[in-house]
């Protein structure tokens, strides 16, 4: 834990005191600089997830009941829509599509939002 730094000023910023006490005192405003858990548990999900692991595997594994919430942890990158493109484009030409892999590649792409 770091002292908190006004951006503008450089000052070291202090939280107000509570209202509802009668000499409540201004507290040093704190700020955490590192990992934290919850960034640990999404890499963890992500790298489950794109090793090949199915995701109702992974859910039981991280201890996610709810999709909803595993969803939020399994965060898709541009680059894996770019990926799943490519996928895609390589299974159809392995199985016989014509319209060559540039046009699912690039339908992928399009698909990115920046």
């Amino acid at each position: 834990m770091e002292p908190a730094i006004d951006q503008v000023t450089g000052e070291v910023m202090y939280e107000k005191g509570r209202t509802d006490r009668p000499n409540a005192k201004s507290k040093l405003k704190l700020v955490y600089h590192g990992l934290l858990y919850h960034d640990l548990r999404r890499s963890f999900i992500r790298n489950l997830v794109r090793s090949g692991t199915s995701e109702k595997v992974s859910m039981k594994f991280s201890g996610h009941l709810s999709r909803q919430v595993f969803d939020r942890y399994n965060i898709s990158s541009e680059q894996d829509v770019l990926d799943a493109g490519e996928r895609l484009a390589a299974y159809l030409e392995k199985n016989g599509d014509k319209t060559g892999p540039a046009v699912h590649q690039n339908a992928a792409g399009g698909s990115v939002v920046n």
